[in-house]
């Protein structure tokens, strides 16, 4: 097939089709990885096959392994983990004591090459002196057949223990294939059961694959890039699987505003979490009121960044920060913008301040100072490029594709003096490689409108 004719049927039929079935952002270089893949395939018979085979098929996992990615190290998020240490799960095992029902139901959807939920096990045992008399049932899900192999095997590199994972880990829950190689011992291998999962073309809640009454749902990072319709979709059928008063764990950068109103919102330190509540009314229908215009501001990087000044801000300031970006998890709208402005009186050019203002803008309904705030947090440091993802967010929604795809390519242009591993700034588990996923996403969506 000719080239031109590979890349034409690809762009406008066999990518919309992955990126429908399988919810995974087709970057530029995923792009040109599938057109590599493309070269000896019959397109027209996989065009025509595609859509009558269930994603776990081969063909299907082929493209899969191709645009997934698996970003994940032990108890990553130790905000979370914490949290299900000390409240969520000692909460579960001591109701389960009282009325004597010793099990405990927990699908970790999502899971790729199974580092989370074998944290989840391996603080299960932490927690559960007499596990062996226990029920537990802890269900570890992905689209990505590969990636479940990895799972299964329960071998790993040194990649897998970074940053926020336990330093004694290895040696408590592993034996040492060679120095840089490492098994996880059967004892916690034994309590995950994996399987292939689409959460979004599958059925769910489901009994016959144990998906049901469930105590725990933790599904990080992977709803980031679904449209808003997909994950009104996935929420709704978690709320359906879980057990009355059952817990949801997202990751930080996933929830939309009104996507979770029909669960009870629970703060802890750092961490945010979602109960199902048994007097909840029926599930609603997810809108977004049409906000009112935004004014386009052009904005010129480089000489902005001429003007900046080039101090940091002081430890004080960086402790204020932290505060109120606790606040604004926590929907603590006063305490945050109290905090915010002492932040602003003592350091005029603090961008995450003005970021944080515009969150609170947003979620409270005010899209024009939200548009204001990531303004002035661009303004302030051109290559913050949560801003710009957020202000192209709100010009998208206002059908303002040109001002929206700015914004998005103007944060890939800030992103990219960032190594993909690198954390993204006041975004808690997203990385750079993360972001650029979700942009590339956005502008396509922007082109295709």
């Amino acid at each position: 097939m000719h080239q031109d004719e590979l890349s034409q049927n690809g762009d406008a039929v066999l990518f919309p089709l992955i990126q429908e079935r399988v919810g995974i952002v087709i970057n530029e270089a995923r792009r040109n990885e599938l057109h590599q893949y493309l070269k000896d395939k019959d397109t027209s018979a996989l065009i025509d096959n595609l859509p009558k085979l269930p994603t776990t098929h081969p063909l299907w996992q082929e493209i899969i392994q191709i645009v997934s990615i698996g970003e994940t190290y032990f108890f990553r998020n130790e905000h979370h983990f914490n949290t299900l240490r000390q409240h969520i799960l000692p909460a579960l095992i001591h109701e389960r004591r009282i009325k004597n029902n010793l099990f405990l139901r927990i699908w970790n959807a999502g899971c790729a090459t199974g580092e989370e939920p074998y944290s989840l096990a391996m603080l299960l045992r932490e927690l559960i002196p007499d596990i062996e008399q226990w029920s537990i049932t802890l269900l570890a899900t992905d689209i990505n057949a590969h990636f479940l192999d990895v799972a299964r095997n329960g071998i790993y590199s040194s990649r897998s223990f970074r940053t926020e994972t336990p330093p004694n880990l290895q040696k408590r829950w592993f034996t040492t294939e060679d120095d840089r190689t490492y098994r996880l011992m059967d004892s916690i291998k034994s309590m995950v059961t994996f399987s292939p999962f689409n959460l979004i073309t599958d059925t769910y809640p489901d009994i016959n694959k144990g998906i049901t009454n469930i105590d725990l749902i933790m599904c990080r990072n992977v709803t980031i890039y679904f449209t808003r319709a997909e994950t009104s979709g996935v929420v709704q059928r978690f709320y359906q699987s879980l057990n009355e008063n059952g817990w949801l764990l997202v990751g930080h950068s996933e929830p939309q505003p009104g996507m979770y109103d029909v669960f009870e919102t629970r703060q802890f330190d750092y961490a945010t979490l979602y109960r199902k509540a048994a007097t909840k009314p029926d599930l609603p229908t997810f809108t977004t009121p049409a906000p009112r215009p935004l004014v386009s501001v052009p904005i010129a990087p480089a000489a902005i960044a001429d003007a900046l000044p080039p101090s940091p801000p002081t430890r004080e300031i960086v402790a204020l920060i932290a505060e109120a970006k606790r606040a604004t998890d926590f929907e603590d709208w006063s305490t945050a913008l109290s905090l915010l402005e002492l932040i602003e009186r003592e350091d005029h050019f603090n961008a995450a301040g003005y970021y944080l203002r515009g969150l609170i803008h947003q979620h409270t309904g005010n899209a024009l100072e939200a548009a204001a705030a990531f303004r002035h947090a661009i303004y302030c440091d051109p290559h913050f490029a949560l801003a710009h993802h957020a202000l192209g967010e709100l010009y998208y929604r206002q059908g303002k594709n040109k001002q929206a795809l700015d914004h998005w390519r103007r944060a890939k242009w800030a992103l990219a003096r960032l190594k993909p591993s690198d954390p993204i700034p006041i975004a808690d588990d997203l990385t750079a490689e993360m972001l650029i996923e979700l942009l590339d996403y956005r502008i396509g969506k922007g082109n295709s409108v």
